[in-house]
Parts: C-alpha cells; sequence; structure tokens
C-alpha cells in the first residue's frame, strides 16, 4: 500500500513538474479522448495537454496500463485512478496525462489487464496523436 502511494505521488510530482516548467500560457487547450476515439489518429499542438480517460474496476484486477506514448514528441504528465463512488468495488475512470512537447506523430498504446496474468489483455485501445 505504501508503495502504491509513493509511485502515485511520484508520478503527480512528476506531472506538475512538467507542467510548471512549461512557458506561462503553453497549454493552450486540454485535448479529451476516451475509448470512443481508439483506433483514430488526433491532431493537437505542442503546448495542448492530451488526457486519455478510460473506464475500468480495479477492484477485479484489470488496470490499465500505458504501454507506449512517451517519446520525442510526446511526455508524460502521470495518471491517476478515480473511483465513481466511494464504495468498495465500484468502477471508475483512469486518467493518463501527456504533453505534447514537438512535432512528429505518436502511438499510445494502452491495455486493460490484470498485470499479473499471461492471458491476453480484455481491452486495448491504440491512438495516434500527430503534434502540429
Amino acid at each position: 500500500m505504501r508503495r502504491l502511494f509513493s509511485s502515485r505521488v511520484t508520478a503527480l510530482f512528476v506531472g506538475l513538474i512538467l507542467f510548471l516548467s512549461l512557458p506561462e500560457g503553453a497549454c493552450s487547450a486540454t485535448v479529451t479522448l476516451s475509448e470512443a476515439d481508439c483506433g483514430k489518429s488526433i491532431e493537437a499542438t505542442a503546448g495542448d495537454m492530451l488526457m486519455v480517460v478510460l473506464e475500468g474496476n480495479p477492484t477485479t484486477g484489470y488496470t490499465w496500463e500505458a504501454k507506449s506514448g512517451e517519446g520525442c514528441v510526446l511526455k508524460s504528465a502521470g495518471s491517476r485512478y478515480e473511483p465513481a463512488r466511494p464504495i468498495p468495488g465500484s468502477p471508475g475512470t483512469f486518467f493518463f496525462s501527456f504533453l505534447p512537447i514537438k512535432p512528429g506523430q505518436a502511438i499510445m498504446e494502452f491495455i486493460y489487464h490484470r498485470p499479473w496474468e499471461k492471458a491476453p489483455p480484455l481491452k486495448s485501445c491504440t491512438l495516434t496523436v500527430i503534434v502540429k
């Protein structure tokens, strides 16, 4: 539990540092993407914030994991999970934030799986981001 808290705090801290290190006014827009956008190509501008929002229920053991996306075109700005209701077993939403940092193309891949199982993911989502 302490390790999970520590990794979430670290991810949040890194995201905050990245956000605060941008010049004032650098985040011109937030582009929100969901499962409905999976398989699509999305255009973004350097300085926008990309927010990938995926529904899930980690109490079942399944979790969304970013398998790719960060690189020279996109920089991860952190991730978090928020339950829909404060009731054990409730589903919720996974949020993954990325900052487009330079023009180019990036493939973002997310898988919904039980990390300890060898089985294929229950779901996956691939997005192509073209940064202008």
